[in-house]
């Protein structure tokens, strides 16, 4: 349910089909300051999601300064959040403020360097403690402009628009045009990668890296030789997390105690409050004979399936026992992440998992290094 909020009495709003309009007239400030927050607003309830992921399409053209339209996310009058774009009338910036009783704290307003045309796109994330502020001029390739800490028991998030002017009698009239806000849960790990790989004493050598953690208390790990049923937790496999962080971490357990044959193993997470959440299963096969190891050769095989969503298998051999590493870049060439770097064993099928959940859609590039020895191959991202 969405209410009105309209501090001055001159704002007014309306819907038409999904596109959401406030308007503000010229000749008073409409601003969230120190001194009062005079935006008009619409405004829902919310019972303080530790969790969540909010991405708002904004379609107003600002072309005089100062016209601003964005997020508030409120504790109470005095301590909530003011996410924003605005044009200063020479440039176009994005806007993140932490409001704390009433005197806001600067955590990463930025210029952001494009002309002020719409639309343009906000996407919001909360994981406990830790936000981030994303933008995208297309609404799926998204940047990342500012991560901060601060905890909030959230009562209400709203859109608003505004203006300023200086000296007041100056402010443009402007209309905010709000397309869609979409809101969405998020897991409270975000797991970058988890590989298994046989080591050269028939063990199995699990590892895992996070991007970001919230509330989390570790990890155990778990086996089957079915992919969807029958998993059970290894003895003494707890791995403990790291709480709340936005800080990459790895993680590494081995299986001293494999058979011969094909088994799955996935992660079971437990948060804090001893909520469960499970990572998909990665396969491995021990080998039963010499007869069925991988030849001595460098391999990569193309990643399976492709194109894919989220997640992708991807198979190597390496020609003797060394270091490899197989990384995922975008095609700007930046490093997505890394699915592989350790030791990897001469006459061994290794299979490791992606899961591009936190990438955007689109065509990626994989290559694995041993040696002198180098492979590159494409992979695409399909939501």
């Amino acid at each position: 349910l969405w209410t009105f909020q309209n501090p001055r009495s001159d704002g007014t709003y309306s819907l038409t089909g999904t596109q959401l309009s406030i308007n503000v007239p010229a000749g008073s400030s409409h601003d969230v300051w120190e001194g009062g927050n005079y935006a008009p607003r619409v405004m829902q309830s919310v019972n303080n999601p530790g969790s969540f992921e909010l991405r708002v399409k904004f379609d107003a053209l600002m072309t005089q300064g100062y016209q601003t339209e964005g997020l508030q996310i409120w504790e109470d009058s005095l301590n909530f959040l003011r996410l924003e774009f605005y044009y200063d009338g020479v440039s176009f910036n994005r806007l993140a403020w932490s409001f704390v009783n009433g005197t806001h704290q600067d955590v990463g307003t930025a210029g952001l360097g494009i002309a002020p045309v719409a639309p343009i796109y906000m996407m919001i994330k909360r994981q406990g403690n830790v936000w981030t502020q994303s933008w995208s001029t297309n609404g799926i390739d998204y940047t990342l402009g500012t991560s901060f800490n601060r905890p909030m028991n959230i009562k209400q998030i709203g859109l608003y628009a505004g203006n300023a002017g200086f000296p007041e009698s100056t402010a443009p009239a402007f209309t905010g045009l709000f397309d869609y806000i979409i809101a969405t849960a998020t897991l409270p790990v975000q797991l970058a990668r988890f590989a298994a790989v046989v080591t050269s004493n028939n063990s199995v050598r699990l590892s895992w890296t996070t991007l970001t953690e919230t509330n989390n208390y570790g990890f155990e790990i778990q086996k089957s030789q079915n992919n969807l049923t029958g998993f059970e937790t290894l003895p003494n496999s707890f791995v403990p997390g790291h709480g709340t962080t936005i800080t990459p971490h790895d993680y590494v357990w081995m299986d001293t105690q494999a058979n011969p044959g094909r088994w799955y193993y996935r992660l079971k997470q437990t948060d804090l409050d001893g909520s469960i959440h499970y990572s998909e299963p990665v396969q491995v096969d021990m080998l039963t004979s010499v007869g069925n190891s991988a030849p001595r050769v460098f391999s990569l095989s193309q990643n399976y399936p492709n194109p894919f969503n989220p997640s992708t298998e991807i198979r190597f051999s390496v020609a003797s026992t060394a270091r490899a590493t197989l990384e995922v870049y975008n095609v700007l060439g930046q490093k997505m992440a890394t699915l592989f770097d350790d030791v990897a064993e001469a006459g061994q099928y290794y299979k490791v998992r992606l899961n591009a959940s936190t990438f955007a859609s689109g065509m990626y590039f994989y290559r694995l290094q041993s040696e002198k020895n180098s492979d590159l191959k494409k992979l695409i991202l399909l939501k």
